[in-house]
């Protein structure tokens, strides 16, 4: 009996450490990054209700910058380990990503987020989105990087994969987002001229492709492990959490099920 016992204490150490350990890769609590800028930017005017959809809704109005955000020396700030943490990244401590509040701003330099359900987020006025407009987000993000002109060089699942898309494609996406999570939530579909959240003054070329992301997102695989990073002071963005292997799982799974046996047999003798 004692030794099954052993055993049985081992195996759990074993799976729980394991498991941790796994589950650390894909999940934290934040993130900090220095953000280096937005690249192939154009301007564009937004009118949209806030809150989406809310009692007491005000218009709000104004121009902003479109485009791709970039951020480098990425860190998992719950455990200081630099370059890893709860986030997809390409070039040991880099991700690009898309902005989901229109409200905040954010300068050049270092800054923290939490790491939240992308339902949950933005923290700002027009969040949290809820469960289907992250899907939506997450269909239209799969539907962008399939239909690029670069579509030969992307992966679709991949969502840092984003910096390869033409520079039409990185406003359109942009913009589409915008609009996922600023129109009201009881409007029939999503449109850039229409509704209570509209966006005027893309390019032709940036105009046509996010329109044909809102007609053809709903035909597509919403991209997996998207999460929202959420700042009071700073933008919140979309960003990818890095998928654990399923040999961790299956790894993991049979630990515990040592553990399971070690007990059982324990419990006999």
């Amino acid at each position: 009996m004692q030794r099954t016992t052993k055993i049985s204490a081992l195996g759990a150490t074993l799976a729980i450490g394991g498991m941790l350990a796994f589950s650390g890769q894909a999940m934290a609590d934040k993130v900090t990054a220095k953000y280096t800028g937005m690249s192939e930017t154009d301007t564009i005017r937004y009118t949209v209700m806030l809150p989406p959809g809310g009692p007491g809704a005000t218009e709000k109005s104004g121009s902003t910058t479109n485009g791709i955000f970039n951020f480098e020396n990425a860190r998992n700030t719950d455990t200081g380990t630099d370059p890893s943490g709860p986030i997809e990244l390409f070039n040991n401590d880099q991700f690009v990503s898309f902005c989901i509040d229109l409200e905040d701003s954010i300068g050049t330099g270092n800054a923290s987020w939490d790491v939240v359900a992308l339902s949950a987020a933005p923290d700002a006025q027009a969040g949290p989105m809820g469960a289907e407009k992250a899907d939506a987000i997450a269909k239209a993000l799969t539907y962008a990087l399939e239909n690029s002109a670069n579509a030969g060089s992307i992966d679709s699942t991949k969502l840092n994969d984003a910096r390869f898309l033409t520079a039409a494609e990185k406003q359109a996406v942009q913009t589409v987002i915008w609009e996922i999570v600023h129109e009201d939530p009881d409007t029939a579909g999503y449109a850039l001229d229409s509704g209570t959240a509209t966006f005027t003054g893309l390019r032709s070329a940036a105009k046509t492709f996010a329109n044909e992301i809102l007609a053809g997102y709903e035909n597509v695989d919403a991209m997996k492990g998207l999460v929202g990073l959420t700042s009071s002071s700073k933008q919140d963005f979309v960003a990818q959490v890095v998928p654990i292997p399923a040999a961790a799982w299956l790894f993991g799974s049979a630990l515990f099920g040592m553990a399971g046996i070690g007990y059982r047999r324990g419990r006999k003798v």
